[in-house]
């Protein structure tokens, strides 16, 4: 019974948080990556740094299986990821308590010729190395921050999946008496995938290194090994990153930084682009404090005081294993405290993990020193009430099964635009990203042509354009390619001119603007609050305005006479939670889209069309009711 239990409980573990996190998952798009992280999957395109090959082949293989939709069945895949997670974690812990904290029954020497047959000591159960295990790894799967990474489409849940498996395969082989080649050459393919997924992985190396070497100590055999796993991990990395590298040769819908040779590609690995949010000395310390402050609110307190127990009680009876899990904690707070974004907690996975294993650790503890537990376990599983608190606390705030104000939003907002219209936006997480998937999986609205004015700023993402509108590239090819002259000694770290660089920026986007005269163009909000109002980046063509429509601004030429009705009629069909107002997500869709219709008010009542205005502002207030009336509005 007991062989059995340990057997099957890491797969009943994992399939019961599996339930959970598929009745709170994601039946739509989420903000942030989402929209383009499933659209790289389905098309085999290259998502954005590192580009993720691993990530994106796994999911456009399982998103061809015909269950449901598209985003469904992506989500649903990340569900399972961190659900295989929280299973090789379990096999995991249970590995090291029985490895590491069990002592080794004494072997007992015959003391006569006839007492060579003695029986050998009963081994101990394990019963609450397991209880321990179970408990202290559902704890994790329960943290928001870990429990999140399952309800939508992000590289992260596949990311601590394959760090978990790395795990459990390279402490089996640490185990081992006499590991072979073959056993490192497996732990290195392992640890490849890992860095093909998220190069956030070399922050498991140094804790890797120095176990290993503890264990194979500085010797010629450990030497070879050591170069037999590199090998492995070597051929692993080379392999799909330069798939990678093919792909990109075939400018799919999908092409983030086009790394189609050396040059892009080592600036996409590395993840260039975004080093500007790397090395904020002043929020290092707020970082750190979010983690603490997050994991002992998701765990519930206790959280924290059983990873404490367990930091001393690891050192006290196994300092190899405390160091090992310790580096792994420290290197991810230390590199998450550098970073300055803001959805730092997925930084924090790998610190959450190794706090998880010291949280066994203090549980495993505070069994072994209840001594009635080591006649009768069957009150030791009381333990498993613990993570309950967490499940019951957070599963409303995880929910997100019947949230849809992303999918609404953007394609409301989509779907408000003229044929062919041109749109100029910088709301990535909200409308841009999520656009990616209706227009290229879905294919809604194909004929709008949406430009994401930061990434214009790159020399690569106009080539994407192309794809996207072969004919309107063509027209502004021209600014195009001086743009990109201009830009690319500065990203090759060579001499550069800032203000030639940003003149040609300029005159691009005023190239863009000038197609108002052949298609209808519209810019966002933000873009008209944070450049336009300001004269940074974009500027109007000469003798032309901006006219509110739904929810963005309409160029148009400069008649303030001419009144130009909506595009279409008005949708906002939007169902916001009641936490909105705490919810950034949230906040931004509102405050985006009651800018641009407080101004459609009053461009209504500037021609005199009160029924029109009053419609409007009403729709307004059902939204936001705290909403000033403007003067005159109810006026006869």
């Amino acid at each position: 019974m007991n062989n059995s239990l340990q057997r099957y409980a890491p797969l009943i573990t994992s399939l019961f948080t599996l339930i959970i996190y598929l009745l709170t998952m994601s039946r739509g798009i989420m903000p942030i990556d989402a929209g383009e992280l499933a659209t790289s999957q389905y098309t085999l395109g290259i998502s954005h740094p590192s580009g993720y090959p691993l990530f994106n082949i796994l999911g456009f293989l399982w998103s061809k299986i015909p269950i449901g939709t598209v985003i469904f069945r992506l989500n649903l895949l990340c569900a399972i990821w961190v659900a295989l997670a929280n299973f090789f974690l379990v096999k995991t812990a249970f590995l090291i308590l029985k490895n590491a904290f069990v002592p080794k029954p004494p072997v007992k020497k015959p003391t006569t010729k006839n007492a060579t047959n003695a029986p050998s000591p009963q081994p101990k159960s394990l019963m609450l190395e397991l209880i321990a295990s179970i408990s202290g790894i559902l704890v994790l799967a329960f943290c928001r921050t870990w429990w999140i990474q399952s309800a939508g489409v992000e590289v992260y849940s596949l990311h601590i999946a394959l760090l978990a498996v790395f795990f459990f395969v390279f402490l089996k082989t640490y185990y081992k008496s006499t590991p072979t080649f073959k056993d490192w050459i497996i732990c290195g393919i392992f640890l490849g995938l890992c860095f093909t997924n998220h190069l956030t992985s070399f922050l498991i190396l140094p804790g890797v290194v120095v176990l290993y070497f503890m264990k194979m100590k500085f010797t010629g055999p450990a030497f070879k090994s050591g170069l037999v796993m590199a090998a492995a991990f070597t051929g692993i990395f080379l392999l799909l990153y330069g798939f990678m590298m093919i792909r990109a040769g075939a400018s799919p819908k999908v092409n983030w930084g086009d790394p189609e040779n050396m040059e892009y590609m080592k600036r996409h690995v590395s993840g260039w682009q975004f080093q500007t949010f790397m090395g904020d000395d002043k929020k290092s310390n707020d970082t750190i404090s979010t983690f603490f402050s997050n994991l002992s609110n998701e765990s519930m307190i206790f959280g924290i005081i059983l990873m404490l127990a367990g930091m001393i009680y690891g050192f006290m009876k196994n300092a190899k294993m405390s160091v090992f899990w310790a580096f792994h904690f420290l290197s991810c707070l230390l590199f998450a405290a550098q970073y300055s974004i803001h959805d730092i907690e997925n930084y924090f996975l790998l610190a959450y993990m190794s706090a998880a294993i010291f949280m066994v650790f203090g549980v495993y503890w505070l069994l072994t020193s209840i001594k009635s537990l080591q006649k009768n376990v069957k009150p030791a599983w009381a333990m498993l009430i613990l993570p309950l608190v967490p499940l019951a606390l957070y599963y409303p705030k995880v929910d997100q099964s019947k949230i849809h104000y992303v999918d609404q939003y953007s394609i409301s907002a989509l779907n408000s635009v003229e044929k062919d219209a041109i749109i100029l936006s910088w709301e990535w997480d909200v409308f841009i990203s999520p656009c990616l998937y209706h227009q290229f999986i879905d294919h809604q609205r194909p004929d709008v042509l949406i430009i994401d004015k930061e990434l214009l700023r790159r020399s690569w993402y106009f080539k994407q354009v192309k794809v996207w509108d072969p004919g309107f590239a063509t027209k502004v090819e021209k600014q195009s390619n001086e743009f990109n002259e201009a830009v690319i000694p500065f990203e090759r770290k060579q001499k550069h001119d800032p203000n030639f660089i940003q003149g040609k920026f300029e005159a691009l986007i005023g190239a863009i603007l000038n197609e108002y005269k052949n298609r209808p163009v519209y810019v966002s909000s933000l873009i008209l609050d944070a450049n336009i109002s300001r004269g940074v980046d974009v500027k109007l063509p000469p003798n032309t305005l901006l006219v509110p429509d739904a929810y963005f601004y309409r160029l148009v030429p400069a008649d303030t006479s001419k009144y130009y009705p909506l595009t279409n009629p008005l949708e906002f069909d939007i169902n916001f939670t009641p936490d909105s107002k705490e919810d950034k997500f949230q906040r931004q869709i509102l405050n985006f889209s009651m800018s641009v219709l407080s101004s459609r008010v009053g461009y209504e009542m500037y021609f005199k069309k009160m029924e029109e205005a009053r419609k409007i502002f009403q729709l307004i207030q059902s939204v936001a009711p705290e909403t000033p009336v403007p003067e005159g509005l109810y006026e006869k």
